[in-house]
């Protein structure tokens, strides 16, 4: 924090596009009175040593030695500071990682601005933020069958496990750790491979194909 009580953030993004759409978006955070971006953890290092940063967001769990003891150092300079994982890679390796290195948070870069917001906000509280995460090897409830009736990728099939679970399309979205949108996109698409216009006619129609 700076003297008035301000948090400064410091990002750690390669893309300018990134680095403008996260600048443009925590400036709307009354909390935050000033974004500092750079493109690497050596950059963020040097940054750390002579400025005070309240929150951090890098876009990759260091790997190597080098990385790792940019990090470290990064950290030693910001004590107490948190840090947001902003990725595109949401595999269960990367958050299992992240916790190791001693992460606070993580969001994915297909989520919807109000929820990078919202990790911003509980990381500043002292809070903790990660997806929920169901195994890849833990079936949902409900069993599809292998010759499936219709042509659904195999995410959509799991989508529609869920939709048929009675899972809104929030819930699916936080079980997958994926952006509410991009869930009733497949949803949509779904439906239109079933030919109907709405959740209960879908269900109506999977049952009918024996599903569910």
């Amino acid at each position: 924090m700076n003297s008035s009580g301000g948090i400064r953030v410091l990002i750690v993004e390669r893309f300018p596009i990134v680095q403008q759409a996260l600048v443009s978006t925590l400036h709307s955070l009354v909390a935050v009175v000033s974004v500092d971006v750079v493109t690497s953890l050596a950059e963020a290092r040097v940054k750390a040593s002579c400025t005070t940063y309240g929150l951090l967001i890098v876009d990759a769990v260091a790997s190597g030695t080098r990385e790792s003891r940019e990090f470290d150092a990064v950290r030693a300079h910001v004590p107490g500071a948190p840090i947001l994982l902003f990725s595109q890679d949401e595999s269960k390796q990367t958050l299992d990682a992240a916790r190791a290195a001693g992460i606070e948070g993580f969001v994915g870069k297909r989520a919807v601005l109000p929820s990078l917001l919202s990790a911003v906000e509980k990381l500043l509280e002292g809070g903790t933020v990660y997806p929920v995460q169901r195994s890849v090897n833990t079936p949902a409830q409900v069993t599809l069958p292998e010759h499936f009736p219709v042509m659904l990728s195999a995410r959509r099939q799991h989508i529609l496990a869920r939709v048929l679970e009675g899972q809104t399309n929030r819930d699916i979205a936080n079980a997958l750790g994926i952006a509410e949108g991009t869930v009733k996109n497949h949803v949509s698409h779904i439906m239109r491979a079933f030919s109907v216009d709405n959740r209960p006619r879908l269900m109506l129609r999977a049952r009918e194909l024996g599903l569910g």
